[in-house]
C-alpha cells in the first residue's frame, strides 16, 4: 500500500476509505475505485500471513474460483492484485450490513429463513 498523508491507496487505483471488517486472515475495506468512480469492497490479506505460502495459494485460488462464477446471488471479483507481497480481492460493495449483524438483532422469522435458504440454494445449484 502506498500512503498519501492519511490516505491509503492500492496500486494508485483504489482509495481505502474505511475498515469495515476484520477476520483471522484478512481485513475488508470500503474503498473507491478511482478509475471507474465506484465504491468497492477490498479484502486484503493480513501482513503477518503474507509469508504463508499455503495461505497465499488458497487466497489466489479463492479469487480464481469466485471469478469463474456468474450468478446474481454470488459477488463478482472485479480485480485481484498483490501490493508489497500482500494479495487483495476487489468486489462490489453491498451496503446494508452483515449477516452477523442481522443475527444479533434476534431470531429470523420463518419467512426470512425461507428467503435466505432459497437465495443460497439457487446460488449453490
Amino acid at each position: 500500500m502506498r500512503s498519501f498523508g492519511s490516505t491509503l491507496t492500492l496500486n494508485n487505483r483504489y482509495r481505502l476509505d474505511k475498515l469495515i471488517g476484520e477476520g483471522g486472515f484478512a481485513s475488508v475495506f470500503l474503498a473507491t475505485d478511482l478509475e471507474l468512480g465506484r465504491q468497492v469492497a477490498i479484502k486484503v490479506l493480513e501482513a503477518n500471513w503474507v509469508k504463508d505460502k499455503e495461505l497465499l495459494t488458497r487466497f489466489r485460488t479463492e479469487a480464481r474460483a469466485i471469478a469463474a462464477l456468474d450468478h446474481p446471488n454470488i459477488l463478482q471479483v472485479y480485480d485481484f492484485g498483490v501490493v508489497k507481497g500482500a494479495p487483495y480481492l476487489v468486489m462490489p460493495y453491498i451496503s446494508g450490513g452483515t449477516f452477523a449483524a442481522r443475527m444479533k438483532q434476534g431470531p429470523f422469522t420463518p419467512d426470512e429463513i425461507g428467503f435466505y435458504l432459497d437465495q443460497i440454494g439457487v446460488a449453490l445449484d
